[in-house]
């Protein structure tokens, strides 16, 4: 029994080297150790993978070309996200350093599910970033949600353009977007009220928008 005792000790005891290469020793509690061995056993089916390739900044950093990581699904958003923290700072060093010039523009749907875990929350923090930044290094974001209350606050303040289509129409006064309930319910489809950067004048939208202008069609 006392060898089984000092077997399970020994398996939360770990060597430890310092800062100045002072060795040491630390014991994990239980739940600690226990937390970590599942999420390593949870990410296997992600990192343990001969098949798998490496993306790097450069394999997003290309001129006429659209790159799109799902992370749907509750492991998807975990690990997805970390993916994304990684790519986005190596992006902005890409960036910053000028080895890219290519202007990118990174869209992030139903932001609300990628807002739920702590790792997603720091890749959140690294958007945070290039969204007050990025403009001189030519990244945009755009955020995507069926509920403008599911942004992140510390998001929503430095996102300098909204638009709404059909919806509560409190949402978007809580943006600073004048409009009437009438207004709003009144939208036909693919019309959005909108807040533009730059723009005060325009108030109303309608997606898709062609560069020749926005046609209706005629009744035959």
């Amino acid at each position: 029994m006392r060898y089984f005792e000092r077997g399970i000790e020994d398996k939360y005891s770990y060597e430890t080297l310092t800062a100045r290469g002072d060795p040491g020793n630390i014991t994990l509690p239980w739940g600690t150790y226990h937390n970590i061995l599942r999420n390593l056993e949870y990410a296997v089916e992600f990192f343990d993978n001969e098949d798998a390739e490496n993306i790097t900044a450069q394999d997003i950093l290309v001129r006429g070309k659209m790159s799109v990581i799902n992370v749907a699904g509750d492991k998807g958003i975990q690990f997805g996200s970390v993916i994304l923290r990684h790519l986005l700072k190596n992006i902005v060093e890409e960036k910053r350093t000028g080895r890219s010039k290519v202007p990118i523009l990174i869209i992030i749907d139903e932001v609300h599910q990628f807002y739920d875990t702590t790792s997603s929350k720091e890749a959140l923090g690294e958007l945070d970033t290039i969204c007050r930044t990025g403009r001189s290094k030519e990244i945009g974001v755009i955020f995507s949600s069926q509920n403008p209350s599911d942004i992140p606050r510390g998001l929503s303040n430095v996102i300098n353009t909204k638009i709404f289509f059909k919806s509560d129409s409190s949402s978007a006064k809580d943006y600073g977007i004048a409009v009437s309930s009438e207004e709003m319910q009144n939208l036909g489809k693919g019309y959005a009220i909108a807040n533009l950067h730059g723009l005060p004048q325009i108030k109303v939208l309608k997606f898709p928008l062609s560069m020749a202008g926005v046609f209706e069609k005629e009744d035959s």
